[in-house]
């Protein structure tokens, strides 16, 4: 091709028709600029459809994290739940009369230290900071929502880690721990079984009574709060950022 225009820029020259020579200069230029600019409207069109590819896997890859994440805030509410209603029960149970050790075992049983700290499947959008390709959304108010549910995750594992911290160092100033704790050292079961280790859910002034009741009612409220304020909201944020993505991609996908 290259060759083809220079013998006719050749043959012009030698006829000494310049007007048909700068004619046909301006006309070669033009194909040049022309050809240049389909050819970066090729690469644009190139750029857009592997954004476009990326922005779609980037989404999967959140609806993926998302969904169980969902799964487990279910999780996370019902155990709460229960663990609610057990301390609840402690609470009203602990001043009944026990009457043996089994019953004493059942009652203070229905106690949780559970410190669980905040868990979330976050690895989409850690790809999505780490390689900054937040700009990557089309959306921008999807982009906007997807930010700020997982800044809400934050904050989740920021109260929660201090909450579960705060009431760890409660358990730690008291004076006794629960009387089922040895240091990991069971002592015989004629021990365990006499009154003098157990006898004092049967007393509401003694130290360890009061111990157990504030532990219970400090938990109780912890898991309260964990299943109303952060895992039952975080919840509905969820399901709705899923339904969001889920549409998006559907328009994607048409």
């Amino acid at each position: 091709m290259l060759i083809y225009f220079k013998r006719i820029r050749k043959n012009l020259l030698d006829s000494g028709k310049v007007s048909r020579y700068l004619a046909y200069a301006v006309g070669e230029i033009l194909l040049v600029v022309i050809g240049i600019l389909i050819a970066l409207q090729v690469n644009d069109w190139n750029e857009a459809e592997k954004r476009e590819k990326m922005e779609i896997e980037f989404l999967r890859g959140l609806l993926v994290d998302l969904k169980q994440d969902s799964l487990n805030f279910s999780v996370k509410v019902k155990q709460y739940e229960v663990l609610v209603d057990r301390h609840r029960s402690y609470l009203i149970r602990a001043y009944d009369t026990q009457r043996s050790y089994e019953e004493y075992l059942e009652v203070v049983g229905l106690i949780s230290w559970d410190s669980e700290n905040f868990i979330a499947q976050n690895v989409t959008y850690s790809e999505l900071l780490n390689s900054g390709n937040l700009n990557i959304f089309k959306n921008k108010d999807l982009k906007n929502q997807i930010i700020s549910h997982y800044r809400e995750y934050e904050k989740a594992s920021k109260h929660i880690t201090e909450f579960n911290e705060f009431s760890a160092s409660f358990l730690a100033r008291l004076p006794f721990g629960h009387s089922t704790f040895y240091s990991g050292i069971k002592p015989p079961e004629e021990v365990l079984r006499d009154p003098g280790q157990w006898g004092y859910i049967n007393d509401p002034k003694t130290l360890r009574f009061l111990f157990n009741i504030q532990s219970a009612s400090l938990y109780g409220d912890k898991h309260s709060v964990f299943k109303d304020v952060y895992y039952t909201d975080l919840l509905q944020r969820t399901s709705r950022l899923i339904e969001a993505i889920e549409n998006e991609l559907s328009i994607k996908m048409d």
